[in-house]
């Protein structure tokens, strides 16, 4: 996953990058319609469950019951962060990560190759939806349109946090 999102940053989300938002927000709608219909075309339109003994396995703490996979995604997932964030601050790639972030402009000046910063990146975050995808297969059944529901959430949940709108009840 990590080369996938390497060479989709290098091919053709890096002549988006300095576009307005709502550009680059079409970019990726295009994108994830592309991968859509090429798992359609690939694998149907019908939902698969994935075979996992996880899904049928529950843990008891005291009177509460936990089922296995959704333990193990939650520890993976902040085993993951936690990697993430040690990486991002005591790094030195993960400080040009944050320099680029924070002044693109000011990290071209003093030396650091941005476009290379940006396709790591890139890869680096197309890596943790692949991970993401791995930990969330005992919990749904795989089907072409499980990403854009998830993605579509997520965006519709940070436009509105963005408006300054709370969502919770």
């Amino acid at each position: 996953m990590f080369a996938l999102g390497y060479c989709l940053e290098t091919l053709i989300v890096k002549r988006f990058v300095t576009r307005p938002h709502h550009v680059q927000f079409i970019v990726f709608i295009g994108l994830s319609l592309l991968f859509t219909g090429v798992q359609l075309i690939s694998f149907g339109p019908d939902p698969r469950p994935s075979v996992s003994q996880l899904s049928f396995e529950t843990i008891t703490f005291g009177s509460i019951r936990v089922d296995l996979a959704r333990l193990q995604a939650a520890a993976a997932t902040t085993v993951l962060i936690l990697t993430l964030a040690a990486f991002l601050k005591f790094s030195s790639f993960g400080r040009f990560i944050r320099a680029a972030a924070d002044n693109r402009l000011g990290g071209l000046i003093v030396g650091i190759p941005i476009p290379k910063i940006y396709a790591i990146t890139f890869g680096i975050g197309t890596a943790c939806a692949g991970f993401s995808g791995a930990l969330i297969s005992p919990l749904f059944d795989a089907q072409p349109y499980l990403a854009v529901d998830f993605t579509l959430l997520a965006f519709v949940r940070s436009l509105w946090e963005d408006l300054g709108v709370s969502l919770e009840r």
